[in-house]
């Protein structure tokens, strides 16, 4: 696929147990982006609730080995051994407000400032 020719991807805008058995007018045209967002909300729920169940083994298979992490705080951490150090210490974070995945694992995430 050509990378600046767009997609079509369409996602369910109704959010019930109703099927509609023609025609696509409960579907939403998304871009790209929004369809990968939506494709990593389940990896940073996973983090944020081993971070809340304080599972530091779960987190840890997570996250990358080149993960860089920065806090609300706007302090850098980088590798897992640090980000677990932080996290053990500190309260949960909120959701990020940037994230980004790589071979499913955690690389990078910037905490929301606080």
């Amino acid at each position: 696929m050509h990378p600046k020719r767009p997609i079509d991807i369409r996602v369910d805008a109704v959010n019930d147990a109703r099927r509609r058995p023609f025609g696509y007018s409960h579907l939403k045209r998304v871009s790209r982006m929004e369809a990968v967002v939506a494709e990593q909300v389940p990896a940073v729920s996973n983090v944020l609730d081993a971070i809340e169940r304080r599972d530091w083994g779960r987190l840890r298979a997570l996250l990358h080995a080149e993960v860089h992490w920065t806090t609300a705080a706007e302090d850098e951490l980088r590798g897992p051994e640090q980000v677990l150090s932080r996290l053990g210490r500190d309260p949960p974070p909120a959701p990020p407000s940037y994230h980004e995945l790589r071979d499913g694992l955690v690389l990078r995430w910037i905490d929301c400032p606080g």
